[in-house]
């Protein structure tokens, strides 16, 4: 059974992309004339990926039920859902009969259950959704959605972009060109007002979701194996590595005062991983959408021999200046001198961050 999600900011759009996916083939998308569509509303429960993959796993069991579609709503975590759904499936396959992985388990395994698998991941969003939330063009957005939506578009295998059509041929191109430096492999879908695709994207292979939560973009610029290059010339990336931890008073000031749009370029997304000297036992997770800074705790330690040392972040945006962008992070690191001083003394160094949860980092 292949299983189809559906996440995006607005539970009205979502609706109307499962509503089109049993559109005939030519029309952009995969065709799904015989879908069987489910849909299971979402609710705000931590359990709720395990509940799904339970409740999908009865339904595997009826043979008349070829695929389904989960439109999941706003407050969903996407991300979550979708790996815990994937290793689930993964851990539920069945294993072949004279396959090497059962006959390293020493007897034959006839599998009585069907295969369920994730075929596509859709990400439904809209031309003034990604300008509001990224190019911080209207009102300022609802405190979490520009980072829920911009994880959103960096795992899906799928993007629809509704009401392109309502803005310039200028605006058009810079959408693009952003959605395609998030997410390289995605397939980037139009949705007219007629409920038809055209495709304006093209990933560098086969959007797939064998690689979920592996292809993000700013992963695969760390990497240095990040694809297509940015199809927009006002839209480039830059990637931003130094060993040396960051002093937690210089960069917060630096955040709030010295990567204004008008020296820095517009930062419309970034991404990565920090050291705080302040906080020296444990790697952070930097990510900012638009113009919110969310600086929390991972699960990677500073004597893991697998953890990265000092800074890896990835910006992407509008007319970036990237050496001044680079002056300024370079003043955040700690100099010689404080460097030399030790752990001891960089606890002591006045820290604005908000305090880490450390039994949620992640």
């Amino acid at each position: 059974m292949m299983v189809t999600l559906v996440a995006g900011l607005r539970d009205e759009l979502t609706a109307r992309v499962v509503r089109t996916l049993g559109a005939p083939a030519g029309s952009g998308m995969n065709d799904r004339a015989s879908l069987n569509e489910v849909i299971w509303p979402n609710e705000d429960d931590p359990n709720f990926a395990i509940d799904l993959a339970a409740r999908l796993e009865q339904v595997a069991n009826d043979p008349e039920v070829g695929s389904m579609v989960i439109e999941l709503a706003a407050q969903a975590d996407v991300v979550e859902v979708a790996l815990v759904l994937q290793r689930l499936f993964a851990e539920r396959r069945p294993v072949a009969a004279d396959s090497p992985a059962n006959s390293a388990m020493g007897a034959t395994r006839i599998p009585t259950t069907r295969d369920i698998r994730l075929r596509d991941l859709i990400t439904a969003t809209t031309a003034a959704d990604i300008r509001q939330n990224f190019f911080r063009e209207g009102p300022d957005p609802v405190m979490g959605t520009s980072e829920a939506l911009a994880l959103q578009l960096e795992i899906a295998t799928t993007i629809t972009v509704s009401g392109l059509d309502a803005v310039t041929a200028q605006q058009r191109g810079e959408i693009r060109g952003l959605l395609l430096a998030l997410n390289p492999t995605a397939r980037i879908l139009q949705l007219a007002a007629n409920d038809t695709y055209r495709r304006i994207g093209y990933a560098t292979a086969p959007a797939s979701t064998d690689h979920l939560g592996r292809t993000m973009g700013w992963m695969l610029h760390l990497s240095g194996t990040a694809g297509l290059p940015l199809t927009h010339r006002r839209i480039s990336a830059l990637v931003y590595r130094d060993p040396r931890p960051f002093h937690p008073g210089r960069l917060s000031t630096a955040v709030e005062n010295w990567l204004e749009p008008a020296e820095a370029g517009l930062i419309l997304r970034s991404r990565g991983l920090v050291r705080l000297a302040s906080r020296a036992d444990r790697v952070g997770s930097w990510s900012t959408a638009g113009a919110v800074l969310a600086l929390d705790p991972t699960a990677m330690t500073s004597w893991d021999g697998e953890t990265p040392s000092g800074q890896e972040l990835v910006f992407f945006g509008r007319d970036l200046n990237r050496d001044y962008i680079t002056l300024v992070l370079d003043s955040c690191l700690l100099t010689n001198e404080e460097l030399v001083a030790g752990p001891m003394e960089w606890q002591t160094y006045s820290d604005p961050f908000p305090v880490w949860n450390l039994e949620h980092g992640h």
